[in-house]
Parts: structure tokens; C-alpha cells; sequence
């Protein structure tokens, strides 16, 4: 696992689950969050982003 300065999330459900927990304690304060995923490829691990997108894992691409 290399080294990478966002946090991982072992699965896309794990970091689903986050993003979710994560938006909804800032939208009461009235701040934007987190609002996609993707997969890191040098990690091997899941990460949050603010871009609103629903990435394909690599490993079901064609």
C-alpha cells in the first residue's frame, strides 16, 4: 500500500456509509461535504471527494 494523504476506506460501501455520516453533521451547520467516491489506484483503497460523481470500480471495466 503506498502511501496516500487522503483517509482510505477499505470498501466502496465503507466509504458510502461515510460520506453519508460525514454530509449530513455539515449540512445542519450549514456546510457543503463530501459528496462522491472513487478508487485509488496507488493505495488500493476508497476516498471521498467533493466532485458529485459515482465511479465505476476499475476491476468492472471491460
Amino acid at each position: 500500500m503506498s502511501e496516500c494523504s487522503k483517509i482510505p476506506y477499505a470498501s466502496r460501501w465503507i466509504a458510502l456509509v461515510a460520506m453519508r455520516a460525514i454530509a449530513r453533521s455539515r449540512v445542519t451547520r450549514g456546510l457543503t461535504g463530501p459528496r462522491g467516491t472513487y478508487f485509488c489506484t496507488p493505495c488500493r483503497c476508497w476516498h471521498l471527494t467533493s466532485k458529485a460523481r459515482l465511479q465505476t470500480p476499475p476491476w468492472l471495466n471491460g
